[in-house]
């Protein structure tokens, strides 16, 4: 049965980003690999997989993109360069610069490369995944998730399991 995974900010061939981090890696190779492989271990290649951005930082994209399993949808991100955005299109389907709207297990989902304080439908039960933060910002009580896969070890979300634990959480509504 076909699943649903996203993920966010794989920054390869990004050494300084190890460091910025604090990612368990000693050099890029490892890290590219060891994320390559976590990947493709849960990502099968008929699954869906939704980016949301920041995928490279080098001249190697391609290489990369082309090791990854499942049917690609991207959303850009900040570092993204219009090269990228060209393999994005040629390698998967490209959903934009800004937020695209999806259904996941039939509850409408907002995706975005930044985090969204309010998204449409939020007060009625919409989620929200985002990526760009790098899993710095506290969720709260919100509907929403950051797909960077440092805190899932570098694996990537089921987004069906995630919109599932999101529904559960009550809107709140900010005064």
């Amino acid at each position: 049965m076909k699943k649903i995974y996203g993920g966010s900010d794989y920054h390869f061939d990004h050494f300084n980003v190890i460091k910025y981090d604090s990612r368990p890696y000693s050099n890029i190779e490892e890290m590219n690999e060891d994320i390559i492989e976590k990947h493709n271990r849960i990502v099968k290649p008929g699954d869906d997989f939704y980016y949301l951005g920041d995928i490279c930082f080098s001249k190697n994209t391609e290489f990369h993109l082309k090791r990854l399993n499942g049917n690609k949808f991207f959303i850009k991100g900040n570092h993204d360069t219009p090269e990228i955005v060209k393999l994005y299109k040629k390698y998967g389907n490209y959903l934009g610069e800004q937020c695209s709207h999806i259904k996941i297990a039939d509850k409408r989902t907002v995706l975005n490369h930044f985090r969204m304080m309010v998204w449409n439908q939020s007060h009625r039960g919409a989620i929200h995944f985002y990526g760009h933060s790098h899993g710095a910002l506290s969720h709260l009580d919100t509907r929403c998730q950051d797909l960077y896969t440092g805190p899932n070890n570098f694996y990537p979300w089921d987004l069906e399991e995630q919109v599932e634990i999101l529904s559960k959480k009550e809107f709140i509504k900010e005064r």
